[in-house]
């Protein structure tokens, strides 16, 4: 992309191809979060290969060895102020602050609701209405106007899925009588002609 190369998210392992994988999405995402930070975010934490997941005693399946998520940081920014950018920013579906490292980990898992997450002295606790001040004591929460902005994303984008689906199964609908018509066509007594 314009900001982001493969080396950026390349495994740090050093002993594989460095061949990665790595969702569109996710780069899209993190263009969002540059954008909205106007600097440069640091990718300290991409694609993992399975044999380095292996040997750091990670999953073998993660956001990370599936190229949806990445660890990030941003020169004289906190982690708690990338965080509150990276929920403004709706491709990101799970948003997590490593309080330990002071790095954001963000992904575009395939689902609906988005997840948050503190991790802290190892330990992670997910982050809600009752818990949220302990962890943001001097940071409101994203005004009532960008939530319904990011609600109103959502809903669009689920509705886009809706009518491709529609679309796609009505194409199929009529498709198949199209099909049977050709195949009856194709399938008609041919008449010939009588000899001695």
């Amino acid at each position: 992309s314009e900001h982001f190369s493969n080396r950026d998210f390349s495994c740090k392992c050093g002993n594989c191809s460095n061949s990665i994988r790595i969702s569109l999405g996710l780069i899209g995402g993190l263009e969002g979060l540059r954008s909205k930070l106007k600097q440069r975010v640091n990718v300290v934490k991409g694609y993992v290969c399975s044999d380095c997941a292996e040997k750091t005693n990670e999953k073998k399946r993660t956001f990370h060895t599936s190229g949806l998520g990445a660890c990030v940081q941003v020169n004289q920014r906190t982690g708690r102020e990338i965080f509150l950018a990276a929920e403004q920013i709706p491709e990101f579906k799970g948003i997590g602050l490593n309080i330990d490292k002071d790095t954001v980990h963000v992904d575009t898992r395939k689902e609906d609701e988005r997840e948050i997450w503190v991790m802290e002295n190892g330990r992670r606790t997910n982050i809600t209405d009752d818990n949220r001040e302990k962890y943001f004591p001097d940071i409101p929460e994203p005004p009532p106007e960008q939530k319904k902005k990011f609600e109103k994303t959502e809903r669009v984008e689920n509705q886009k899925k809706l009518e491709t689906q529609k679309k796609f199964e009505n194409s199929k609908r009529q498709e198949t009588p199209r099909k049977f018509e050709n195949t009856r066509k194709n399938n008609k007594p041919r008449n010939f002609e009588k000899t001695d």
